[in-house]
């Protein structure tokens, strides 16, 4: 009936001819090696902001076209670009999909947790004045919002030699010590640790 059909890459000739008679046509068909699977990671995730790279693996090796089509279930919460770069919009769950492009309708999901990033941090106070050597005084770091996934905040003296704290990291709502060691200024900073660069500054100074 004239139908072709494609068993593996590679050149043949197609001969239409009168039955018992001399050959009428030929045609020349070219057969494309299609997708036969698409495979990427089953889990992925990301912070409200920030961006997580999508791999796929397309096989055959020698597939003619490799190339596939991405989109996002819910673009409210992820939103993904044409080369799987995957961006969390808010807290939330969305199934990635790659598609092949060859039309061999063979696809891969990755379902993406965004978690929500610490949008601000704020400080009790925002400077200090310690007496003399050995004075203490708290002060309390706490993130914006309320959902924010990662909660801990890592704290740093400028200078140790002036100022020394009493934790490293803590957790939002929880005070950290300064305690002075001796006469100048320096500033304490408190820093999100859940990669979002949020951060505030206390200047301390200790008169003597």
């Amino acid at each position: 009936s004239g139908v072709v059909k494609g068993v593996r890459a590679g050149v043949a000739t197609i001969t239409a001819r009168a039955l018992g008679g001399p050959v009428l046509a030929t045609c020349k068909v070219t057969v494309r090696q299609s997708v036969q699977s698409i495979s990427m990671a089953k889990k992925a995730t990301v912070y409200t902001g920030k961006k997580v790279a999508l791999k796929v693996k397309v096989s055959p090796t020698n597939a003619y076209n490799k190339s596939v089509l991405w989109k996002s279930s819910n673009t409210k919460v992820a939103l993904v670009s044409q080369t799987g770069i995957v961006t969390g919009v808010r807290k939330g769950i969305a199934t990635i999909t790659a598609t092949a492009k060859d039309g061999s309708k063979k696809t891969a999901k990755c379902v993406v947790t965004v978690n929500q990033s610490v949008t601000k941090v704020t400080l009790s106070r925002t400077s200090v004045q310690l007496a003399k050597k050995n004075s203490t005084a708290n002060v309390t770091a706490t993130v914006s919002p309320k959902t924010a996934y990662n909660k801990s905040i890592a704290v740093k003296s400028g200078n140790t030699k002036v100022v020394k704290v009493n934790k490293s990291t803590v957790a939002s709502g929880k005070a950290v010590k300064l305690t002075a060691v001796k006469k100048g200024s320096t500033k304490v900073t408190f820093t999100a640790k859940d990669g979002s660069k949020k951060s505030a500054v206390c200047k301390v100074t200790v008169k003597k």
